[in-house]
């Protein structure tokens, strides 16, 4: 597992890490409320389609992951609070790149 800290910018301390069930981290956006925490895991297999991870910041608790294509990276979140994902592997993605 891979974990995320979250950081008090007031005093630059650590908090306590939040375990999910990932292998390589690649990315992180925060929705504009500040409600959830979207993490981008690209997975250490190449051949495995990556996913990214909701986490709940109010209760901390890690979302089922959502699968994405191959190698996600470049999160973001919309206006509307949707997250997009750019991968680097055309016509892999769940809507199989249309």
């Amino acid at each position: 597992p891979a974990v995320v800290t979250p950081i008090d910018i007031g005093t630059n301390t650590a908090g306590l890490p939040i375990v999910v069930n990932a292998t390589f981290l690649t990315g992180l956006a925060l929705t504009p409320d500040g409600s959830f925490l979207y993490v981008a895991d690209a997975d250490d297999d190449l051949a495995v389609p990556g996913t990214i991870i909701p986490i709940n910041l109010a209760t901390l608790q890690v979302g089922t992951p959502i699968t994405v294509g191959l190698l996600p990276f470049g999160l973001a979140i919309t206006s509307g609070s949707l997250p997009v994902v750019t991968n680097v592997s055309p016509n892999s993605g769940p809507t199989n790149g249309k």
